[in-house]
């Protein structure tokens, strides 16, 4: 597709609104250029961030929800597919002031219970959140369970990849958001959802309560339909010949 052509595309396009689905791309950077976040591979890997842990790729977002930083989403109203924009937020509208309150000091031998050594850098859970040990000295170990990027002001560098007008583009959107994958088949039939379970998801523990979230999420954002079958198919494996 020649730029021209693009424009034209773009310039076609709806502009993007409030409750809208849309997959973007992004990367987050600090005020020095550092990029602390994307969901592009190749940005990860060379900015030295990159987890071998994390799925890269769009990200889906509803306009509105405040999946990503409300800030942010905001900012995202007007755009088009296909469009880039540099969106730089103040620490209040990102990721908040630092808050020396949330830097708490623990006695080491509360990790050592747990058969946990603390050095500084660790992220550790505590209490419900997660921190980051910033010293270990004297018996004591210092957490601090600000964001690492609070008090900065970060800029995103934000591609709006697609926007989704098909309801059953969005129904496999919310499903991949719960299972990191599409489903094996979906169909819409009135009021009601049909999908087939992937096959690597029939034997999970986890199986039932992602099935609970995914129906959260069709009732809050697509509440016209009101019911989700979900099919299993089990299949026996055929049996190696002798």
């Amino acid at each position: 597709m020649t730029e021209k052509v693009a424009l034209a595309k773009r310039e076609e396009a709806r502009t993007i609104d409030l409750g809208d689905f849309v997959e973007i791309d992004y990367k987050a950077m600090l005020e020095d250029g550092t990029v602390f976040d994307t969901t592009i591979q190749n940005v990860a890997k060379d900015s030295g961030i990159f987890d071998g842990e994390k799925k890269y790729g769009p990200m889906l977002l509803i306009i509105g929800s405040n999946w990503l930083l409300s800030g942010l989403e905001k900012k995202l109203v007007g755009l088009k597919e296909g469009e880039t924009k540099k969106i730089t937020l103040p620490p209040k509208e990102a990721f908040g002031e630092r808050d020396p309150g949330k830097v708490k000091t623990y006695m080491l031998r509360r990790f050592t219970k747990r058969n946990i050594n603390p050095s500084p850098g660790m992220k550790i859970q505590m209490e419900g959140s997660v921190g980051t040990v910033k010293a270990v000295s004297g018996g004591r170990v210092i957490v601090d369970f600000n964001s690492p990027q609070a008090g900065h002001t970060v800029t995103f560098e934000v591609m709006v990849k697609k926007v989704l007008e098909e309801e059953v583009d969005k129904v496999k959107a919310l499903f991949k958001k719960v299972f990191g994958r599409n489903p094996a088949k979906v169909s819409l039939k009135k009021k009601t959802i049909e999908l087939e379970i992937p096959n690597e998801f029939l034997f999970s523990k986890d199986l039932t309560d992602a099935k609970i979230s995914f129906f959260a999420l069709i009732d809050k954002y697509i509440p016209e339909y009101k019911k989700v079958k979900f099919i299993e198919i089990y299949e026996k494996k055929a049996e190696k010949e002798k």
